[in-house]
C-alpha cells in the first residue's frame, strides 16, 4: 500500500490521501481486483481523471465507483498520450454525478486480467479539475529526471504459475462451517495459517473463540470494499491497518498466538495488519477457530496448519513455506494439517473439527510440487545418481532417464516412492563409451502430474573436479552466496534455474584455477519461490535448490 498524505505544494490541499492497493501476487490469466482510494477536502472541484498504468498487456473487465450514496459502474478507455510506454487507461468522473463534496470519500474498484509471466507493475495517478479550470495533480510532478517514478503511486504483483498439481481446496459456500480446535500448552507460540480465496463474499469469514462455550469471541470479515474488518466489539484490538483482499484471489493468512502473553498477531500475505490482546484464559480450555458463511456467496480454504513452537519469530519460516505442498517445517511442530486433496478433513490427537455442508473443489492456490534436489557422482562402477524427495506422501514413483546429447532423454529405470525416506540413489554400470552422460529425474505424483528434477552431466573415465557449497543464506531475501571450491584448472559454468528450467541468471562461464570461488546471486527482480543452481565442468556437474522468500 502506498499512501500520500502530504504534498510539495502546500496551496493544494484538495485531496487529503490517495492510496492504491493491489494484491501481492495472483495467477496468471485469473481476474484481480485494484482498488484506489480517495478523500476530497475542497469544495471547489469539478470533475477528476483517473489514469491506470501497467508495464504488460492486460485486459478491462470492470470498473465502478463506490461513494457513500453511490455505487456505478465507470468505463475505462485505453490512453497512451500519458507516458510513451506501457499500457494506459483513463476514465473522466464528474464530482456532481456522485455527489462527492468537501469530506466525502470514494474508492474505485476495477476488476482485470493478464497474461504476464512473472512479474506485473501497475502505475496510477489522479488529475482534478477545479471549477476555475485549474488541473492539480497527484502526485506531483517531478521536474527531476531521478524522481520521474514518484509522479505515479507505483505496485509490484507477482504472478504465479500454473499449479500442475491435482489440489484440491475445500469451499464454503452459504449456511456451512469449518471448526478448527486445539488446548494450548504453555509457553507456547501457536500459528494457524492457511490460504483462501473469497468469490463475491462479504462480511465475517472466521470467529476465534474459547472453546463451545464462545463467552469471548473474535470476529473477522471482508466488506464489500475489499479490506479485512472486525465485526465485534473490538476490545481486544491493540493495533489495526487497512489489509486488502481481492475478490477471486489467493491471499495467504498467519494468525500467531503467543499463549503466555495473550497476543494474537493477524498477518496477511506476510504483512502485519492487526494485533489482539486475548481476555480469556486458556488453561484447559480449547481454542477455537470457527470458518463459516451465513449468508452469500463463498470461499475457498487450502493447506489449512497448525503448528506451534517455543520460537516468537516461527511466522517467518511458516510464511517462508507458504508455497509448498507439504507439512513438514524445521524446528516447528506440525500438530494439525489438511490440503483436502483426499477430499477428507484428518483429526489428530492434539486437533479436532466439525464442518457442515462443505464442498471439495479443484483448486488453483500457488502451491507447487517440490522437485527433486539431484546429484550426479562418478565413481569406479560407473555412476552413481542420488536425489532428495519433496513430501513423499504424493509420490507414486521417480523415472531416471537418460542422455548422450542432452536432449533426447530415455527412460534406464524406475524408482518406487517409499513412505518411510526421502532419500533415493541409483547405480547406473552399463559401460557406456560416451565422453560425456546427462541424466534427470522425472517424479510422477499418484495424481498423474510430474515435475522434472535439473539435469547434471557428467564425463566418463573422469573424477569429481569441484565441490558445491549449500548457498548462504536460505532462504534468501533479496541476495545469497554461492560457494564452489575448485580441485583443478578447468571450465566453469554457473546458473541460475527456475524450476520449469528456464535460465534465470548466468553468474559465470569461464575457466577458473584451483580454489574457493564465491558468487553472489540478486533475486530483487524475480517473484518468491525455488531455484535452482547448478554448477558444471566439461565432466562434472551438480545442481542444489535454494528459495526466494521475500
Amino acid at each position: 500500500m502506498l499512501v500520500i498524505s502530504a504534498f510539495s505544494n502546500l496551496k493544494a490541499q484538495e485531496v487529503t490521501s490517495f492510496s492504491l492497493f493491489t494484491p501481492k501476487s495472483i495467477n496468471q490469466s485469473s481476474p484481480f481486483e485494484i482498488v484506489l482510494l480517495a478523500e476530497i477536502n475542497d469544495d471547489s472541484l469539478n470533475s477528476f481523471e483517473i489514469n491506470f498504468g501497467f508495464d504488460q498487456p492486460v485486459n478491462f473487465l470492470e470498473a465502478k465507483i463506490i461513494s457513500s450514496n453511490k455505487r456505478i459502474k465507470i468505463p475505462f478507455i485505453k490512453n497512451q498520450l500519458i507516458e510513451p510506454t506501457g499500457n494506459w487507461f483513463t476514465s473522466n468522473i464528474n464530482l456532481k454525478d456522485f455527489e462527492l463534496k468537501k469530506g466525502s470519500t470514494f474508492q474505485i474498484i476495477t476488476s482485470v486480467t493478464t497474461s504476464a509471466i512473472e512479474l506485473l507493475t501497475v502505475k496510477s495517478n489522479l488529475i482534478i479539475l477545479k471549477n476555475n479550470n485549474k488541473k492539480v495533480r497527484f502526485p506531483e510532478i517531478s521536474r527531476n529526471e531521478i524522481n520521474r517514478s514518484k509522479n505515479f503511486l507505483s505496485e509490484e504483483i507477482v504472478i504465479n504459475k500454473n499449479s500442475k498439481k491435482g489440489m484440491k481446496a475445500v469451499s464454503l459456500a452459504k449456511n456451512s462451517f469449518l471448526n478448527q480446535s486445539v488446548i494450548p500448552k504453555s509457553n507456547r507460540v501457536f500459528i494457524v495459517d492457511f490460504w483462501l480465496k473469497f468469490i463475491d463474499f462479504k462480511e465475517t469469514f472466521l470467529n476465534i473463540s474459547n472453546g463451545e462455550d464462545k463467552s469471548e469471541i473474535i470476529s473477522l470479515g471482508v466488506n464489500e470494499n475489499r479490506f479485512l474488518t472486525f465485526y465485534d466489539n473490538l476490545r481486544h484490538l491493540q493495533f489495526f491497518k487497512k489489509g486488502f483482499v481481492s475478490q477471486k484471489v489467493w491471499s495467504h493468512f498467519i494468525f500467531e498466538l503467543n499463549v503466555n502473553e495473550k497476543i494474537l498477531n493477524y498477518y496477511l500475505n506476510g504483512e502485519k495488519v492487526a494485533q489482539s490482546k486475548i481476555n480469556f484464559s486458556f488453561q484447559s480450555k480449547e481454542l477455537t477457530f470457527e470458518f463459516v458463511n451465513n449468508l452469500s456467496g463463498s470461499f475457498l480454504i487450502e493447506n489449512l496448519r497448525l503448528t506451534e513452537s517455543r520460537e516468537t519469530n516461527s511466522f517467518l519460516t511458516i510464511f517462508k513455506n507458504r508455497n509448498c505442498d507439504y507439512a513438514r517445517l524445521d524446528s516447528i511442530n506440525i500438530i494439525g494439517f489438511n490440503n483436502f486433496d483426499n477430499s477428507t478433513i484428518e483429526e489428530t490427537e492434539r486437533v479436532k473439527y466439525k464442518s457442515s455442508n462443505l464442498m471439495f473443489v479443484r483448486s488453483d492456490a500457488p502451491i507447487y510440487s517440490v522437485v527433486p534436489e539431484f546429484n550426479v557422482t562418478l565413481t569406479n562402477a560407473g555412476c552413481k545418481l542420488d536425489w532428495t524427495a519433496g513430501d513423499i506422501s504424493y509420490i507414486n514413483y521417480f523415472q531416471v532417464e537418460k542422455s548422450v546429447s542432452g536432449n533426447d532423454y530415455k527412460p534406464i529405470a524406475q524408482v518406487l516412492a517409499d513412505q518411510t525416506t526421502e532419500q533415493y540413489s541409483y547405480y547406473d554400470d552399463d559401460g557406456s563409451n560416451s565422453t560425456t552422460i546427462h541424466y534427470r529425474i522425472k517424479q510422477v505424483n499418484h495424481d498423474g502430474s510430474f515435475v522434472y528434477s535439473a539435469s547434471s552431466k557428467v564425463g566418463k573415465g573422469n573424477v569429481q573436479t569441484f565441490m558445491l557449497a549449500p548457498n548462504y543464506p536460505n532462504p534468501f531475501n533479496p541476495k545469497t552466496v554461492i560457494k564452489i571450491s575448485v580441485y583443478e584448472d578447468t571450465q566453469v559454468r554457473v546458473v541460475v534455474y527456475s524450476l520449469e528450467g528456464k535460465e534465470v541468471q548466468r553468474l559465470h562461464e569461464g575457466d577458473l584455477k584451483k580454489g574457493e570461488y564465491q558468487f553472489e546471486f540478486d533475486g530483487s527482480l524475480l517473484p518468491s519461490g525455488i531455484y535452482l543452481y547448478t554448477v558444471n565442468t566439461p565432466f562434472f556437474s551438480q545442481t542444489k535448490k535454494m528459495i526466494l522468500a521475500k
